[in-house]
């Protein structure tokens, strides 16, 4: 039987490679490299400028803090419950202090205010006797503090042997700088002691002496801050601290001082040389404190150096504004 199927020629189809040839891949990728280095840039520069801003802000804010704290008590320095410290009278191995109101020791500002827990005086009809204050303000006291008791005649600082129930018992007869004894108030009831020489005529007030120490030292986390320390003067003629210094800004890497006196024209630092008579003549503080941001990486300021900031400013002593 003859076979009537025809064979089919094999036919060779040639399918064409689709795809990137080398050079191409090269180029994509060097164009995604591109992109990517663009988009890491701009990161980076946000990321610089972000913590710059935030930086600086925290600048700010410390200095603020700084320098609206400072200048209270600058401006409080050398008051007492009836006026200047400089005109106080008295035996204390930091007289002078108390009486110039500021002071330096070494690198740090010393400002005495003897206007703490002010007290109406009641009765002090003896030199050597008792002076009565309010039972609920004589709490306030201790034995061992100095403090300042004055009127419209007279400012005298002194001790008490006893504070207790609104009672303290001066540790010596108060007197005045020509030895004179004093007595303060009597009470419509009462009469003066016979070792009255002098007799206040005028209401009387009694208030407690403190230090307010500010300083920059190291804050124990690698840097340094500003502190204040307040303390008393006791007794024994030493300073007697009040619980631990308060940070009050940190990153604060230096603090500067001048002062000015009545009569001068302009601001002093140098001051090493001055006496006790020098320091009472200051109307006026300037202080500058230079500030670091607390990041090196992404908050730096130029040449990738750790930004700095120098803030200053200046405030007059309230007391001593009759000699401005």
């Amino acid at each position: 039987m003859k076979n009537n199927f025809k064979k089919i020629p094999s036919v060779h189809v040639a399918w064409q490679q689709q795809g990137f040839t080398l050079i191409e891949l090269m180029i994509a990728l060097l164009i995604g490299l591109i992109v990517i280095a663009a988009a890491a840039g701009m990161f980076l520069s946000n990321s610089r400028v972000y913590g710059t801003t935030e930086s600086v802000g925290r600048i700010q804010e410390n200095t603020r803090a700084a320098f609206e704290i400072m200048s209270r008590d600058i401006r409080e320095a050398g008051v007492t419950a009836c006026g200047r410290s400089d005109t106080l009278m008295g035996t204390h191995a930091f007289l002078p202090e108390i009486q110039a109101g500021v002071w330096v020791n070494g690198n740090a500002l010393d400002i005495y205010l003897s206007n703490n827990a002010i007290s109406n005086v009641i009765e002090h009809i003896d030199p050597a006797g008792p002076l009565r204050i309010a039972p609920a303000a004589g709490a306030a006291y201790a034995g061992d503090e100095m403090m300042a008791i004055c009127n419209s005649d007279f400012n005298v600082l002194f001790s008490a042997t006893t504070a207790a129930g609104g009672i303290l018992t001066p540790t010596v007869p108060l007197s005045n700088s020509q030895g004179a004894e004093l007595c303060f108030l009597k009470p419509a009831s009462g009469s003066w002691s016979s070792s009255c020489d002098l007799t206040g005529a005028s209401s009387a007030y009694v208030g407690k002496v403190l230090r307010h120490r500010w300083e920059v030292r190291s804050n124990g986390r690698g840097g340094s801050s500003l502190y204040r320390q307040l303390s008393y003067p006791n007794t024994a003629g030493n300073m007697q601290s009040l619980g631990a210094a308060e940070e009050i800004a940190e990153n604060v890497n230096e603090m500067r001082l001048a002062f000015r006196r009545s009569g001068d024209s302009a601001f002093q630092d140098n001051f090493s040389s001055w006496t006790a008579e020098d320091w009472k003549k200051v109307v006026s503080v300037q202080v500058t404190l230079v500030f670091q941001g607390d990041e090196t990486g992404n908050a730096a300021g130029t040449d990738n150096a750790p930004l700095t900031r120098t803030m200053a400013t200046a405030t007059a002593m309230r007391n001593r504004e009759d000699l401005l």
